[in-house]
This record gives C-alpha cells, structure tokens and sequence, in this order.
C-alpha cells in the first residue's frame, strides 16, 4: 500500500515555495508512467538518452511517488554579438544550478512536511524532462521538438523533483505554431518542422560526438557559428525575442566565446564550471579548428 502525504501540502503551497526562492514557474504532473511516449522516445534517440522505457515512468524513482513538481528556470539574456558558443552555456553549469534549487525547494517541503520524500532530476536524468514539463503544463511543443513557455519560450531549463506528496495536477497547455515557419528557414540540417527531431542529425549533436567530422559534418558546424551547441532555431523563433533577462543570479553571462588558440590547460582551468567542460578539451577543439578552418 503506498503511503502518500496527502493534504499536508497543497500544489499552491509547492508552487508557493518554488516562487519564493526565485524558481521562475512550476507546474505539477501525476508520477504515473506514461505509455504514450513509448512510440516516440525511440525515433532519432543518441546515445547520451536513456533507454525509452526507462524515460516515462517518474514513479520508477522513488517509492510511493505520486506527484512531479517540474519547474522552470528562465535563463534569457540580451544576444552577444561575438558569441561562439550556445546561449545555455554562457552561465554557470545549469545542471549544477537546477539541482542546488531543487534541494533547497526539497528541503523546505521537509520543514512544512518531514515525511516528504523526492527524487531530484534535470536533463541528465533518464526521465523525459520535456514531456513532463507539458503534463505539467509549462508549454507547448513547436516545430522545432522545443517546448514553448506561454512567457519564456523556449529559453529555459527544466528540472523536477518525484515525490510523494499528492498534489493536483495542472493541464497541459494547447497551442501550435501556426503558420510560423522560422525554424524551418533557420536550420541547415533540414530538421526542423514536424516537431519530431532526428537527434543524430542535429547540429548540437555533431559537437557532442567524438571522432572526426565528416566534410558534411564541419560544413554544418560552420553554417551554425558556433563550436559549443546551435542556437539558430532558437534565435529565430518569435517567442524568443524581446525577453527580459532572467532574473535568476547564477545565470548572468560569464562569457560567451571560446578562443581557437584555447590550450588544454587554459580549457581545464577556466571552464569546470561550464555545461560543455565534461566533453572535453578535445573534442571542443575539433569543433573550433572546424567552426574557423
């Protein structure tokens, strides 16, 4: 028999807490396993994804789940123009920042609630982060597979913690894109528009693999300008434009571009604290010596 808090702590008081220690939007999703994805998960899935059944089912992760809180972390910031890397990465490693506030949002339910138990996760967790973040709804998915926040587009990160608090739960949010082909035009890979993204074949994706580029490969690289991630669906998408900076501190800019002159040792001493150092000096090189061949 599962033994849940129920009643003890409401959605509000949860959505409540999360506001108040600067968490930018939370929503809450049932932690039932959710088959449907099954048909989806598989298609164009590297090999930095879990396996898909391990991907849909929150209440795998911790005994007597019953409740997602999945929150939101807003990270925009004005366009650098010299920018070489992807606009995630100019800030302090977000995995590092999510799960610091997600403890703290833990720890306070635990003060309200002792028996509160939660299971923290962000992207490098197995579960489906975006498809929770839509139960939970915090957005829509565009044509670009991205999901789009009524306020933040698609510039946040997402995080959340499984537990057994019963809460209610919130409904998905409805919307398309309509006639907007932006995406589409931006992408040099052709992928974007179905909303189902082949992951192999995305530029964000090349940057991460090791090995050698192909012709075809460095080509792509060149046509994103960037040697750390591809924002070019991102920048073009009218939900992204016009946004205020966050107003979370850990993601102020620290900078936004990588020297092609880079040594090891400057990459090892400078970068640790950044979401693309646990790639790897030389892979990371690769991509510059392609971006600027």
């Amino acid at each position: 028999m599962k033994k849940t808090t129920e009643n003890k702590i409401t959605a509000a008081q949860v959505k409540a807490c999360a506001a108040a220690l600067g968490i930018s939007d939370t929503g809450i999703c049932s932690a039932e396993a959710d088959t449907s994805l099954i048909s989806h998960l598989p298609d164009g899935a590297t090999p930095f994804v879990a396996a898909a059944e391990n991907r849909i089912a929150p209440n795998a992760y911790l005994n007597d789940a019953q409740s997602v809180i999945v929150c939101a972390f807003h990270y925009a910031q004005p366009l650098q123009p010299k920018a070489n890397i992807s606009r995630y990465a100019w800030m302090q490693d977000y995995h590092i920042v999510v799960k610091d506030y997600l403890s703290r949002l833990l720890e306070k339910l635990q003060t309200r609630s002792p028996d509160v138990k939660g299971y923290i996760f962000s992207d490098n967790s197995p579960l489906c982060d975006k498809a929770l973040a839509y139960r939970a709804g915090l957005g829509y998915f565009g044509k670009n597979s991205l999901l789009l926040h009524p306020r933040f587009g698609s510039l946040f990160f997402i995080g959340g913690i499984v537990t057994n608090l019963k809460l209610e739960a919130d409904t998905p949010i409805q919307g398309s894109c309509g006639d907007c082909h932006a995406c589409e035009k931006a992408c040099p890979a052709g992928l974007c528009g179905s909303g189902q993204l082949n992951g192999y074949a995305c530029i964000s994706y090349l940057q991460q693999k090791k090995g050698d580029f192909t012709e075809a490969e460095a080509a792509l690289v060149r046509k994103a300008g960037s040697a750390w991630g591809c924002d070019l669906c991102i920048n073009a998408c009218p939900h992204n434009q016009g946004q205020s900076p966050t107003s979370i501190p850990e993601f102020a800019v620290i900078d936004c571009f990588l020297s092609p002159e880079i040594t090891k040792a400057e990459f090892d001493a400078n970068y640790k604290n950044r979401a693309f150092h646990w790639r790897g000096y030389k892979t990371l090189k690769r991509n510059l010596d392609a971006l600027y061949k």
